[in-house]
Order: structure tokens, then sequence, then C-alpha cells
């Protein structure tokens, strides 16, 4: 039985998330798609705005979406940090320049545990005729559930589904068009990394190093153990 259980314990540890592949996942491909916010684009083609929008480098557009595509960087195996950089931007403008501003160089920054922020440079002339020109902008947060996201950790491909996206406080200081906490379109991203790098959701049961499973089977193998110490011995003829 010792023997069975040394087996089990072993097999737990290297299945355990602390014993999983490379700290960093560096990022081969990504996609970021987001509408930004339909009501304004709405409004900034309307005959009151008479805008437009325009898009350049990583950053394209297809109706109704914005994409992210090629950026580069990493996230850490547990998906709770990293940085993935993007070069391009979406300009807005409207009003007959009254509005014009850029959205430059997203930045997509996991911060914890189903939670990122999205940054932009930003620059350009608000409705409030505020010139703005600030660097690595924390402009929107993030949030997905468990339900929203699936892992392929053998493949590398980590996918979210419609995040939830609210206006920071920085972000509406530098658009200057909403207030914070002002909800935007979902987000919708999906990245491949290395196979095998990122770590799986094992659910609620996990606890690192498998300590519920070994406890588990640690009560079986004694209860067996103790079952066979307890057995009558066999009578001598």
């Amino acid at each position: 039985m010792p023997s069975f259980l040394a087996a089990v314990v072993s097999t737990l540890l290297v299945l355990s998330p602390s014993a999983s592949g490379p700290q960093e996942c560096v990022v081969d491909e990504v996609e970021v798609n987001w509408g930004f916010k339909e009501s304004f684009r709405s409004y900034l083609s309307s005959a009151i705005a008479l805008g437009e929008w325009t898009v350049e480098g990583d950053v394209g557009y297809q109706t109704p979406l914005f994409s992210f595509s090629g950026g580069e960087g990493s996230v850490s195996a547990n998906r709770t940090t990293g940085d993935i950089d993007f070069d391009g931007a979406m300009r807005f403008e409207g009003h007959g320049g009254i509005l014009n501003t850029s959205l430059a160089n997203p930045t997509l920054r996991f911060l914890g545990e189903r939670e990122a922020s999205l940054m932009f440079d930003v620059r350009g002339d608000t409705m409030d005729f505020v010139f703005v020109e600030t660097a690595d902008v924390d402009f929107v947060r993030l949030q997905w559930s468990r339900f929203d996201e699936s892992i392929d950790a053998r493949n590398g491909v980590w996918e979210v589904r419609d995040a939830r996206v609210t206006l920071t406080p920085a972000g509406s200081g530098a658009f200057g068009t909403y207030v914070a906490g002002e909800v935007f379109d979902p987000l919708s991203f999906r990245i491949t990394t290395t196979p095998g790098c990122l770590e799986s959701s094992l659910g609620w049961w996990w606890i690192p190093g498998g300590a519920v499973a070994i406890a588990a089977v640690g009560s079986a193998v004694w209860a067996i153990t103790r079952r066979g110490r307890k057995s009558p011995e066999p009578e001598h003829q």
C-alpha cells in the first residue's frame, strides 16, 4: 500500500499548478474584438456630429467591431499578469473638428484573476474644448466570469467572450464624453501561446499540491490497511 500511495502522490504533484510549465507564456497570436461604444459611434456618424472614425496599424474595423491583432507580449501561466502591446490607433472626429481624439498604441494588461485593463495613448481635443495628450491611460477595465472564458492548455489557447467593460476615472478625464463607470461595449479576445504553457482551470476542489486528493487517497489506504490488520488469522489445522 505505501508504494501505491507514493505513486499517487507523485502523479498529483506533477499535475499540480505549482509544477506546471514556464511562468511566462509568450504570445504567438492575439486578436481583440471590441465595438468601443455603439451609441457613441451612432452619434458620431449622425447628421448632428457629421463625424467619422479611422484606424491604422494593428487596429482594424469591420462593422460593428474594432479589432486589434499582431500584438506582442506575454501572459503568466495562471493568466493573472502580463502585457500585450499593439501598434496602431483609433481616431474619432466630429463637429467640424471640435472633436478630434486619437486612442493609440493599445495595451491589454492583465491585473488579476479575470480582470484586465485596456490602455491607450490619448491625444486630441475633447468635445469640451480640452486638449489632452497623455500616454498609457488606464482607459477601461475588463471583467469576466469563468463561464465567459475557455482554456485549452494543451494547445495554448485562451479565449474570453464578452467581457464587461467600464470606463475608468482616468479614461473619463482623457476622453471627456462620459463619466467614470460608464458601461462600454463588451470585449472579446483570443490568445495563442506555446502549447502546454498555460495552466488549466481545475475547479474548486483543487488546492495547490493536490492536498485534497492526497488526503482522500490517504484515508482510503489507511482504512484498507486497518481492515487488513483486523482480519482474523486463519486457524491452524
